[in-house]
């Protein structure tokens, strides 16, 4: 019976893991299709109707899913009030780029030699801010962490350490995660896809289940990940900037640092702005 079980919750999760594969990337192919009768581009608001909808379709397919398995939003770590302490983690770790990189590369190379720039507010960023923030970011985080990382931990051996189940299971999800990238940017051929694109991407996903399973709350990947999609504000080259020397490095790494420091005493400062008991995750 248990085994028969086990096979029955892994068959879910293969399940799941086919339709995230299979109907957002037909969704993708059935908008070019379409557009391919026109030989106009679409505007802003199709632009951003276009990027959403396989997103949309991912949130769709994790909540039947998260239904399925009887799991409600507490028991993932996505209540609302947790909203407001998952942005205020991100604009924490904005606040670090836009301030540690900058000051860290003027140390090593001249001044201004990287300088934070503002984008221009039109109605195109608008609508690119609130489509990645509001929806994309949260969809892909209910997808990848909320139910994804979750049922990969739930599904691994029982007998296996919890450390070593966590570290398969953020591994495992972030190849699938970085497949689901490279198949999205191949069928919208809109991002060239070399070795340092599918690298960061996989990486991204490492450090974002990291940031997820230690503050328990879904929005902080939610929200990181929209970072990385829509940064609100841009990074410029003035000067003389090596990216693979000791100057930029040595700034890189006191971010990340900045980073997981915030993620590491969340419970301290984060916890009181949910303005509830803490709660569980899954996976923890």
């Amino acid at each position: 019976m248990k085994n028969t079980l086990i096979h029955r919750e892994v068959l879910i999760l293969l399940a799941f893991m086919g339709a995230i594969l299979l109907f957002p990337a037909l969704i993708q192919l059935i908008i070019a299709f379409i557009y391919s009768f026109w030989n106009v581009q679409p505007g802003p608001i199709m632009s951003n109707v276009i990027y959403l909808l396989p997103n949309v379709a991912m949130l769709g397919i994790a909540l039947w899913f998260l239904h399925l398995d009887q799991w409600d939003f507490a028991s993932i770590g996505a209540k609302a009030r947790k909203i407001f302490p998952g942005l205020v983690f991100t604009i924490l770790a904005l606040v670090g780029l836009y301030v540690i990189l900058p000051i860290g590369t003027a140390l090593f190379f001249e001044p201004k030699s990287l300088y934070v720039t503002a984008q221009t507010i039109d109605m195109d960023y608008a609508l690119s801010f609130l489509s990645t923030w509001v929806v994309a970011g949260v969809c892909i985080a209910f997808m990848a962490w909320g139910y994804l990382l979750n049922k990969t931990y739930s599904v691994l051996d029982q007998k296996m350490a919890d450390h070593w189940k966590k570290i398969l299971s953020v591994v495992l999800i972030s190849v699938f995660f970085t497949l689901l990238h490279v198949l999205r940017f191949q069928i919208a051929k809109s991002t060239s896809i070399g070795f340092g694109t599918v690298l960061f991407v996989f990486l991204y996903c490492v450090f974002c289940s990291y940031l997820y399973l230690r503050t328990q709350n879904l929005f902080v990947p939610a929200f990181m990940q929209a970072a990385y999609a829509f940064p609100p504000l841009g990074l410029t080259v003035g000067g003389k900037l090596v990216l693979k020397s000791f100057g930029f490095i040595v700034p890189m790494v006191l971010l990340f640092a900045f980073i997981v420091l915030l993620a590491e005493t969340y419970g301290i400062w984060g916890k009181p702005l949910e303005f509830e008991k803490e709660e569980s995750v899954a996976s923890s």
